[in-house]
Protein backbone atom coordinates (compact mmCIF):
# COMPACT_ATOMS: atom_id res chain seq x y z
CA UNK A 1 0.00 0.00 0.00
CA UNK A 2 2.85 2.38 0.83
CA UNK A 3 4.59 1.97 -2.50
CA UNK A 4 1.43 2.29 -4.56
CA UNK A 5 0.06 5.25 -2.60
CA UNK A 6 3.01 7.39 -1.56
CA UNK A 7 6.17 6.53 -3.45
CA UNK A 8 4.89 7.36 -6.99
CA UNK A 9 4.52 10.98 -5.88
CA UNK A 10 8.29 11.18 -5.50
CA UNK A 11 9.01 9.76 -8.96
CA UNK A 12 8.59 12.22 -11.87
CA UNK A 13 5.83 11.38 -14.34
CA UNK A 14 8.24 10.79 -17.25
CA UNK A 15 10.20 8.10 -15.35
CA UNK A 16 9.47 4.49 -16.11
CA UNK A 17 8.78 1.42 -14.01
CA UNK A 18 12.48 0.60 -13.71
CA UNK A 19 13.09 3.80 -11.74
CA UNK A 20 10.26 2.94 -9.38
CA UNK A 21 11.68 -0.56 -8.90
CA UNK A 22 15.12 0.90 -8.18
CA UNK A 23 13.56 3.20 -5.57
CA UNK A 24 11.82 0.20 -3.99
CA UNK A 25 15.08 -1.76 -4.03
CA UNK A 26 16.93 1.06 -2.29
CA UNK A 27 14.16 1.25 0.31
CA UNK A 28 14.42 -2.51 0.91
CA UNK A 29 18.22 -2.38 1.14
CA UNK A 30 18.04 0.36 3.75
CA UNK A 31 15.44 -1.63 5.68
CA UNK A 32 17.55 -4.80 5.59
CA UNK A 33 20.67 -2.90 6.70
CA UNK A 34 18.72 -1.38 9.60
CA UNK A 35 17.33 -4.75 10.71
CA UNK A 36 20.72 -6.48 10.48
CA UNK A 37 22.31 -3.70 12.53
CA UNK A 38 19.52 -3.86 15.09
CA UNK A 39 19.75 -7.65 15.37
CA UNK A 40 23.53 -7.45 15.82
CA UNK A 41 23.16 -4.83 18.56
CA UNK A 42 20.54 -6.90 20.39
CA UNK A 43 22.67 -10.05 20.15
CA UNK A 44 25.65 -8.23 21.65
CA UNK A 45 23.45 -6.75 24.38
CA UNK A 46 22.19 -10.24 25.23
CA UNK A 47 25.74 -11.48 25.62
CA UNK A 48 26.69 -8.48 27.77
CA UNK A 49 23.60 -8.69 29.96
CA UNK A 50 23.82 -12.43 30.51
CA UNK A 51 27.29 -12.30 32.05
CA UNK A 52 27.49 -13.17 35.75
CA UNK A 53 28.04 -9.81 37.45
CA UNK A 54 25.63 -7.86 35.23
CA UNK A 55 22.96 -10.53 35.47
CA UNK A 56 23.14 -10.64 39.28
CA UNK A 57 22.86 -6.85 39.43
CA UNK A 58 19.78 -6.88 37.17
CA UNK A 59 18.17 -9.67 39.22
CA UNK A 60 18.80 -7.80 42.48
CA UNK A 61 17.45 -4.54 41.09
CA UNK A 62 14.30 -6.20 39.73
CA UNK A 63 13.84 -8.00 43.07
CA UNK A 64 14.05 -4.70 44.94
CA UNK A 65 11.50 -3.15 42.57
CA UNK A 66 9.10 -6.08 43.05
CA UNK A 67 9.45 -5.88 46.84
CA UNK A 68 8.77 -2.14 46.62
CA UNK A 69 5.60 -2.80 44.63
CA UNK A 70 4.50 -5.39 47.22
CA UNK A 71 5.09 -2.97 50.10
CA UNK A 72 3.19 -0.24 48.28
CA UNK A 73 0.30 -2.62 47.61
CA UNK A 74 0.25 -3.78 51.24
CA UNK A 75 0.20 -0.21 52.58
CA UNK A 76 -2.41 1.14 50.17
CA UNK A 77 -5.71 1.66 51.96
CA UNK A 78 -8.63 -0.22 50.50
CA UNK A 79 -11.92 1.35 50.23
Amino acid sequence: VFFTGVVPRFVPAHDNTVDLLILGGVFNAIGIAWLVGYATLVARAKIALSQGKTRRMIERLSGIVLIGFAVDLALTPRG
